[in-house]
């Protein structure tokens, strides 16, 4: 397995364990079987737009979108004309912050592009089944990913939903980054205290470059 940059060598020991073979194999299994998302080539397209040396901020959801032509590897991105429900709560919950933020597309690409690197704590699921994939392994991974960049400090980290803030729980928690905490953007519990979270403005004052959270249909982050 390579992912093209240097999440490579950062994952070295994790991608020859067996753990990972194991991971592996039952997706390949679960792609051979049923339809899931998002495309396997786009399995790890969060961290080739982000490489390591790059996160300065880590956005932790739960598992990809379940609907066709939706999930693109990148945590709540969709680049589609109606917006799945949770990516509109988190624009809503920007524009809370910066209400000049506009965005003209669902790609969180540009996002990527600068740093935020938005990851599930699984990177896979069957179509229709939420957190179908939950046991499959991907939380051991994400993990690895998680230990690394903490280690670098200065990270802000925005955990939302339960399973983040339960695989964020199991991790040392140096004390060096920035962590916020909210209800998962679903409408499901979004009413529970997203839309006031204020992680965004939050992000931007903790960092020496702030990210721009608005998105574009051609990307400006270039």
């Amino acid at each position: 397995m390579t992912i093209g940059n240097d999440w490579d060598n950062v994952l070295k020991e994790y991608f020859s364990s067996n753990d990972y073979s194991l991971t592996a194999a039952m997706v390949d299994d679960e792609y051979s079987s049923y339809k899931c998302y998002p495309p396997k080539d786009k399995i790890f397209t969060a961290m080739q737009d982000t490489p390591f040396c790059d996160v300065k901020v880590v956005i932790l959801g739960q598992d990809p979108y379940h609907t066709d032509c939706m999930a693109d590897g990148r945590a709540f991105s969709a680049d589609v004309e109606k917006l799945p429900p949770s990516l509109v709560n988190i624009f809503k919950a920007i524009k809370n912050d910066y209400p000049l933020c506009e965005f003209e597309s669902g790609s969180l690409e540009s996002w990527s592009k600068q740093g935020v690197l938005l990851l599930n704590t699984c990177l896979s699921v069957r179509k229709g089944e939420p957190l179908s994939h939950k046991h499959i392994g991907w939380e051991k991974l994400v993990s690895n990913i998680l230990r690394a960049v903490l280690a670098k400090g200065n990270i802000v980290l925005m955990i939302w939903g339960k399973p983040s803030e339960k695989l964020i729980a199991s991790l040392p928690n140096p004390a060096s980054n920035l962590y916020l905490t909210a209800p998962h953007p679903s409408p499901l519990s979004a009413y529970r205290g997203f839309f006031e979270c204020g992680h965004f403005l939050a992000c931007n004052e903790y960092l020496d470059t702030p990210i721009d959270f608005s998105t574009y249909k051609n990307d400006k982050s270039d």
